[in-house]
């Protein structure tokens, strides 16, 4: 929302979606009810309790493992045992997951933790099949006994890179179940498994082991890269390439622009790949020039990785980029920035809210406190599929756009990012009269308004999206810091009123962020 000097917009009323449902199974016993889409299952799951006691044993990946499992049917991948648990994915049948001996009793059903893609959860351990390659110690296999080789998969056809966002379905056809988000240059593992549905042409592709549908017009064919543009360090391996982004390798003669630059008309590829990092908040192009049009902004601080490409002119010269939005997701925007606006990851860049956080802890007493922080986050992790296209549109990381949406609407898709009005009709509250529909579109509206409030990092540009009137109370920010060791009390009760005496019970954004950290969200310090 635009800055406030002297308020704070009161926080919404706070929902609590109604817990999941169970459903019958052919064979009498009760089975988890996969959601109808990962959106729509998380937004009515409110994270519980639920969880394991601590019987001393290790837990999760630390435990044993037991081997591969393949699922009997489209089954929740919880983060807890029980049917109370956020729901982290829906695991389509014949999914390939790894299993480990820890297991725990919840709701009268037995879980066991399990891995698959690089995400941890866990599923009711009756809807496992133990994988085998064939009859164990000489013995042939009980007559009826379900394996993975009863459901052979079809041929393969090679790898192929998605064009833009698209929905991975369980079955062919619009109206199948949404398993997971697949993001722009994602690559996926096509089958010959071809189906007409919904008027479309679908195929069936594996990303990470999780199957599924996808419109076949929304993949291009992917070649694999030259060994010499390949990475050789030992970090993180690079994003998918985006293909429409690939520079040439020809050298041609010089020519000049409008601007009479004096430049080669393809960029020249060098070997100055590596890690790198955005020493200002800067427009990502997507060619090596000032007038072309801008993809998205990139966050002073964020995490960048050179492509090797560059392109030398008499005003300046410009490097081509991978931003690194979130490396779970693969989520990744290839464009130019001009050389100055790019440095080595260890450049320093200042920033006392970057010092304020680290020295932070967050309340073990009082109206907020690490359980509360934990659901929320819990909450934003959940919706992580709606935050992320916002973000691949907007350039701010998707953790950012929850923690906004946490405070400003409660977590309601139903209302504006702007100000918590009500979607589908023109906002009363600052910005007056914006109209949408749809809460994306809505999203990334309200985050291209205020985009210049992050050019000095995430926590001020979160500060600013709220208001800086707790500047001159010389009071920090609840909105930032509330539940945190940086805030004590001190909050404008209404438009132009403030109370010193009155403490903030909504979770701050800094609190929330470092119980996404601690649940495994990889968050850029350097960008805070």
């Amino acid at each position: 929302m635009p800055e406030q000097t002297q308020n704070q917009r009161p926080a919404p009323a706070t929902s609590t979606p109604a817990a999941g449902t169970e459903q019958q199974s052919q064979s009498g016993g009760l089975r988890e009810q996969p959601a109808a889409t990962y959106a729509e299952g998380a937004a009515r799951l409110r994270p519980g309790g639920a969880g394991a006691v601590d019987d001393g044993k290790p837990k999760g990946a630390a435990a044993a493992a037991l081997g591969p499992r393949r699922v009997k049917e489209a089954l929740n991948l919880r983060r807890a045992p029980g049917t109370k648990a956020p729901i982290q994915r829906v695991l389509p049948k014949a999914a390939l997951v790894q299993a480990f001996d820890d297991r725990s009793d919840q709701d009268g059903t037995s879980w066991v933790y399990v891995q698959v893609g690089g995400v941890g959860g866990y599923v009711a351990d009756r809807y496992l099949i133990e994988e085998t390659a064939g009859p164990r110690d000489g013995q042939t296999p009980a007559a009826g006994a379900e394996t993975a080789a009863q459901a052979p998969m079809p041929a393969p056809l090679g790898m192929r890179a998605v064009i833009g966002h698209l929905r991975l379905h369980e079955q062919a056809g619009m109206s199948a179940p949404v398993i997971a988000m697949l993001l722009r240059g994602s690559l996926v593992k096509i089958f010959d498994d071809r189906r007409k549905a919904s008027g479309m042409t679908w195929i069936l592709v594996d990303v990470d082991g999780t199957r599924g549908y996808v419109v076949e017009n929304y993949l291009e064919e992917w070649t694999p890269p030259k060994a010499q543009d390949q990475q050789t360090d030992t970090g993180p391996s690079p994003a998918p390439p985006q293909t429409q982004h690939q520079p040439a390798t020809t050298t041609p003669g010089p020519q000049r622009d409008a601007t009479g630059d004096q430049h080669a008309d393809t960029p020249t590829r060098g070997g100055a790949e590596g890690a790198r990092m955005a020493l200002v908040q800067a427009p990502l192009r997507k060619q090596p020039d000032d007038r072309t049009k801008t993809s998205i902004v990139v966050q002073r601080g964020a995490t960048l990785e050179l492509t090797g490409a560059t392109v030398e002119k008499q005003a300046g010269n410009w490097t081509e980029v991978r931003y690194i939005l979130d490396r779970e997701t693969n989520l990744v925007e290839t464009g130019w920035m001009k050389a100055g606006e790019v440095g080595a990851p260890d450049v320093q860049l200042a920033s006392r809210y970057r010092e304020m956080y680290e020295k932070a802890t967050v309340n073990k007493t009082g109206p907020v406190t690490a359980g509360l922080m934990t659901r929320e986050a819990r909450l934003i992790i959940a919706h992580k599929e709606d935050y992320v296209p916002v973000s691949a549109r907007t350039g701010l990381p998707w953790y950012v756009v929850g923690l906004i949406h946490m405070r400003e609407a409660s977590f309601n898709f139903k209302t504006y990012l702007h100000n918590g009005d009500p979607l589908g009709k023109p906002t009363t509250h600052v910005p007056k009269g914006i109209n949408f529909d749809n809460w994306q579109d809505a999203a990334v509206d309200a985050i291209q308004r205020e985009r210049d409030r992050f050019t000095k990092g995430i926590l001020e540009g979160l500060e600013k999206y709220n208001g800086t009137g707790y500047r001159k109370q010389g009071t920090q920010s609840p909105y930032v810091w509330s539940g945190t060791t940086e805030y004590q009390k001190g909050k404008y009760a209404s438009d132009g009123v403030y109370d010193p005496n009155l403490v903030d019970r909504q979770a701050g954004v800094a609190g929330v962020l470092k119980e996404l950290e601690g649940l495994g969200v990889e968050v850029d310090h350097a960008a805070l």
